[in-house]
């Protein structure tokens, strides 16, 4: 909010992003992308860029004005390099991307690279057994976050705080089968 970084908006094959410059796309942009520098005109904000830059530009941008009235093309943009999870004999081998400021683990395993809710989750010598729908109960939970990656949670906890999880552990879901379950 308010700082240094550029405000760009990001045109992939289908939509556009508009964003800080700090590297948050990373995990959506795939190798067919133009990046661009907002500039369109208004005094710079310093304080709440979601408000006063980055709402108004998506929404000249969802009414069909052109991209090139509103920025200036750039080069390069800020981007995090993650490894992507492989598919194992038994599972997938994943890992920590981010921990939020609740303390959940987000992993790289997506909902639909799982294509499945029966599998054990193991980090650090931890197992989670089931997939929660909520954060009920008191037990560390396994749960697909709402951008659809698997993130691990203690409910009113911090799961990453009390595990000693960090960004770059290794996470494996391991897949039972249907007579395990």
């Amino acid at each position: 909010v308010g700082s240094k970084r550029n405000p760009i908006i990001v045109e992939t094959e289908k939509y556009f992003f508009v964003a800080p410059d700090n590297g948050v796309l990373s995990l959506v942009l795939t190798d067919k992308f133009t990046a661009y520098k907002i500039t369109n005109g208004k005094p710079e904000s310093t304080t709440f860029h979601g408000r006063d830059v980055f709402a108004p530009v998506a929404a000249k941008l969802a009414s069909g004005i052109q991209v090139s009235s509103l920025s200036k093309p750039v080069s390069s943009i800020v981007r995090y390099l993650f490894s992507s999870p492989k598919k194992i004999v038994d599972g997938i081998l994943g890992e920590v991307v981010d921990v939020d400021h609740f303390g959940n683990v987000i992993t790289n395993i997506s909902r639909s690279l799982a294509n499945s809710d029966k599998f054990v989750v193991e980090i650090k010598r931890r197992t989670i057994d089931r997939i929660s729908k909520t954060y009920e109960g008191k037990k560390p939970i396994a749960i697909w976050g709402s951008s659809d990656l698997l993130e691990l949670s203690v409910p009113n906890g911090s799961f990453a705080e009390i595990f000693k999880v960090h960004r770059g552990d290794k996470v494996t879901i391991k897949f039972q089968l249907k007579e395990d379950c």
